[in-house]
């Protein structure tokens, strides 16, 4: 909901002064471009463009500047390791791979709001701990709010604030 993907079937979901409930689709849609990035579990590439179009295509859709996101884009694939992947298609990639592409793509558009789900499941221990700081540390220099949702314990503890859910209860 704070994404603006669901609604709420009551109440109301506000987020930096908008009542996201109210808004009609089409600013919905603009809201989601311009103020969140998405990293979800599984990827959400598009299998028929390259990878480097992926990422921009976020920038595309929304007018921004894309010589200012390939920059960027292009920064961060070379700190990820998959520099070597941004000319390729998603189907040639791994897992890990395609995340990272992902994650790139999330973070391209500088979000105010950054959410991610399970976003190190498809990686290993070292690019695991790699991509977290890599979050906290871009969420801090662009002064977004991270929430990250992860059954991986380690992850879980690297960062300070923390809501537990068990059993379908946030655990405060």
């Amino acid at each position: 909901m704070m994404g603006g993907l669901e609604r709420p079937d009551q109440g109301k979901v506000i987020i930096d002064g908008k009542n996201l409930s109210s808004l009609e689709d089409g600013e919905l849609a603009k809201y989601r471009n311009q103020n969140v990035g998405f990293i979800f579990q599984f990827h959400f590439l598009l299998p028929s463009i390259t990878n480097l179009k992926n990422i921009l295509l976020p920038c595309e859709i929304g007018g921004g500047d894309s010589s200012r996101v390939k920059k960027m884009a292009l920064e961060l694939a070379d700190h990820l390791n998959v520099a070597h992947c941004l000319k390729k298609y998603p189907y040639q990639l791994s897992g890990g791979e395609q995340q990272r592409i992902n994650i790139i793509r999330a973070l391209s558009m500088r979000p105010k709001l950054l959410l991610c789900d399970e976003p190190t499941g498809n990686l290993d221990s070292e690019n695991s701990s790699k991509v977290t700081e890599l979050l906290k540390s871009l969420a801090t220099e662009f002064g977004s709010t991270l929430v990250v949702v992860t059954h991986d314990r380690g992850i879980a503890h690297s960062f300070t604030d923390k809501f537990i859910m068990k059993d379908g209860r946030l655990n405060l």
